[in-house]
């Protein structure tokens, strides 16, 4: 078979599969997957010497749960285009990889399980059948999708994986994985696999009876589990000095002007974070990712393309594309937002197509829609003064509903901030993180 030419990444769960993890990479060498992520589950055997001898890169997951390796592998895969899931005993075929990862690369699929029509005797447990089937049967009638296997061999579209939230992270993972792919009306795709018995090893699931009861419930779980529909981003950069926040430098020096835009964006995280059914993130430059990552506990999208205004319809579009109903986007520099202007926002997309909140400045500090944008409806060539009118107008022109939020003001320049700073001496515990910073730099109540 011809390789395919991706950033294609394969993670396998491992626990004492020393007797076939070998095999299993080599048989990934014969396909187009680049890199194999072995997690470990704290084996006792030669599974991580024998892992590490074939190729593989290993990383520890001690904690238990098939679901917290899987996605801890996704982590180390972190931007490949797609990440293949495998078990290490031998049990899938690898060297079908590429009939799975094929139809993502094509742009035909989000999701490709490889569903298990043929299996040997005594590959899969009469357990695990009657698990598949009820399962299947339940995702078909709730959420039309077309499945029939909860497949342990499956690949994911790496900006679909990374979108998606997880709670079930023993059991239940797969389930959950296929529910919010289907809720979201993302694309998925059976092709047919070949099962074959374990080649060593014991099921940790349906090889006794509590396994097997504890993935029922787990699975029941999963099938019920809620699904973010909405979507916040937070629009940042990394806080680099004589980088970020280059206006209000001028008149707080570079060093200051970092400081506090890495405390606005925290401030702002605390802000957004537990709004109900909602995916919060941050969207930032290229180049930046790395280094939010590694500040941020959150999902961190890169933009691709150049410039501000594409970048808006770039997140709106890219959220769309990932099945989002409505999405928000939101300045990282307006850290005492009130709350209810975000609530509002969401609220106003049940029926208007764009929701804007208008700065004091003349641009806006939210931007959020449900529907598509024209091309280049945000790309509007007047003065900074003057771009949340003519973006509303332009909107407007072009057939959409626009509901307008209350002003707000963000932090841009030294007047800003004298306003920042009377606001949080009455109220610190607004936005806390800035007024720290504030009291250290001289600047407090």
């Amino acid at each position: 078979m011809e390789r395919l030419s991706a950033n294609v990444v394969a993670v396998i769960p491992v626990l004492d599969e020393a007797a076939t993890i070998a095999s299993v990479i080599a048989e990934l060498r014969q396909t187009s997957v680049e890199r194999v992520i072995v997690v470990d589950g704290g084996s006792r055997d030669d599974t991580v010497a024998r892992a590490q001898a074939a190729g593989a890169e290993v990383i520890s997951e001690p904690r238990p749960g098939y679901g917290r390796a899987c996605l801890a592998g996704a982590r180390a895969a972190d931007a490949a285009e797609v990440v293949l899931f495998l078990d290490g005993d031998g049990s899938d075929d690898a060297r079908a990889a590429d009939r799975l990862v094929g139809p993502i690369l094509a742009g035909e699929a989000d999701l490709v399980l490889g569903a298990r029509r043929w299996a040997e005797p005594g590959a899969i447990a009469p357990a695990a059948r009657l698990g598949n089937a009820f399962a299947s049967l339940v995702i078909r009638v709730l959420y039309g999708a077309r499945v029939s296997d909860l497949a342990p061999f499956k690949a994911v579209r790496g900006e679909v994986l990374r979108s998606l939230e997880f709670r079930q992270l023993t059991y239940g993972w797969t389930t959950e994985l296929l529910v919010s792919t289907a809720r979201r009306r993302l694309r998925i795709l059976e092709q047919p696999v070949r099962a074959r018995r374990r080649g060593g090893g014991r099921s940790k699931v349906s090889g006794t009876v509590r396994g097997s009861v504890r993935a029922g419930v787990a699975i029941l779980r999963a099938l019920l589990s809620p699904v973010a529909m909405d979507r916040l981003l937070v629009m940042a950069k990394a806080p680099r000095a004589g980088q970020a926040k280059t206006r209000l430098a001028a008149a707080v020096g570079a060093p200051a002007a970092a400081a506090l835009a890495e405390a606005f964006l925290a401030d702002t995280l605390a802000l957004v974070r537990g709004l109900p059914g909602v995916q919060i993130g941050l969207f930032c430059p290229a180049g930046d990712r790395a280094a939010l990552r590694a500040c941020y506990p959150v999902l961190v999208e890169e933009q691709r393309s150049s410039g501000l205004f594409a970048g808006l319809e770039e997140a709106l579009a890219r959220s769309r594309a990932l099945g989002f109903r409505r999405t928000v986007l939101l300045d990282g520099d307006s850290p005492t937002l009130p709350r209810q202007r975000l609530t509002e926002a969401f609220a106003a997309l049940q029926r208007a197509d764009v929701v804007l909140g208008p700065t004091a400045d003349g641009g806006y500090y939210v931007i959020g829609a449900r529907c598509p944008l024209p091309p280049g409806s945000l790309t509007v060539a007047v003065p900074p003064a003057a771009v949340f009118s003519a973006t509303a107008a332009a909107l407007r022109a072009a057939g959409l509903r626009v509901h307008v939020l209350a002003p707000w003001f963000d932090v841009d320049t030294g007047e800003d901030l004298a306003r920042l700073q009377q606001e949080l001496a009455q109220a610190p515990q607004r936005a806390p993180a800035t007024a720290a910073v504030l009291a250290q730099l001289g600047r407090g109540g």
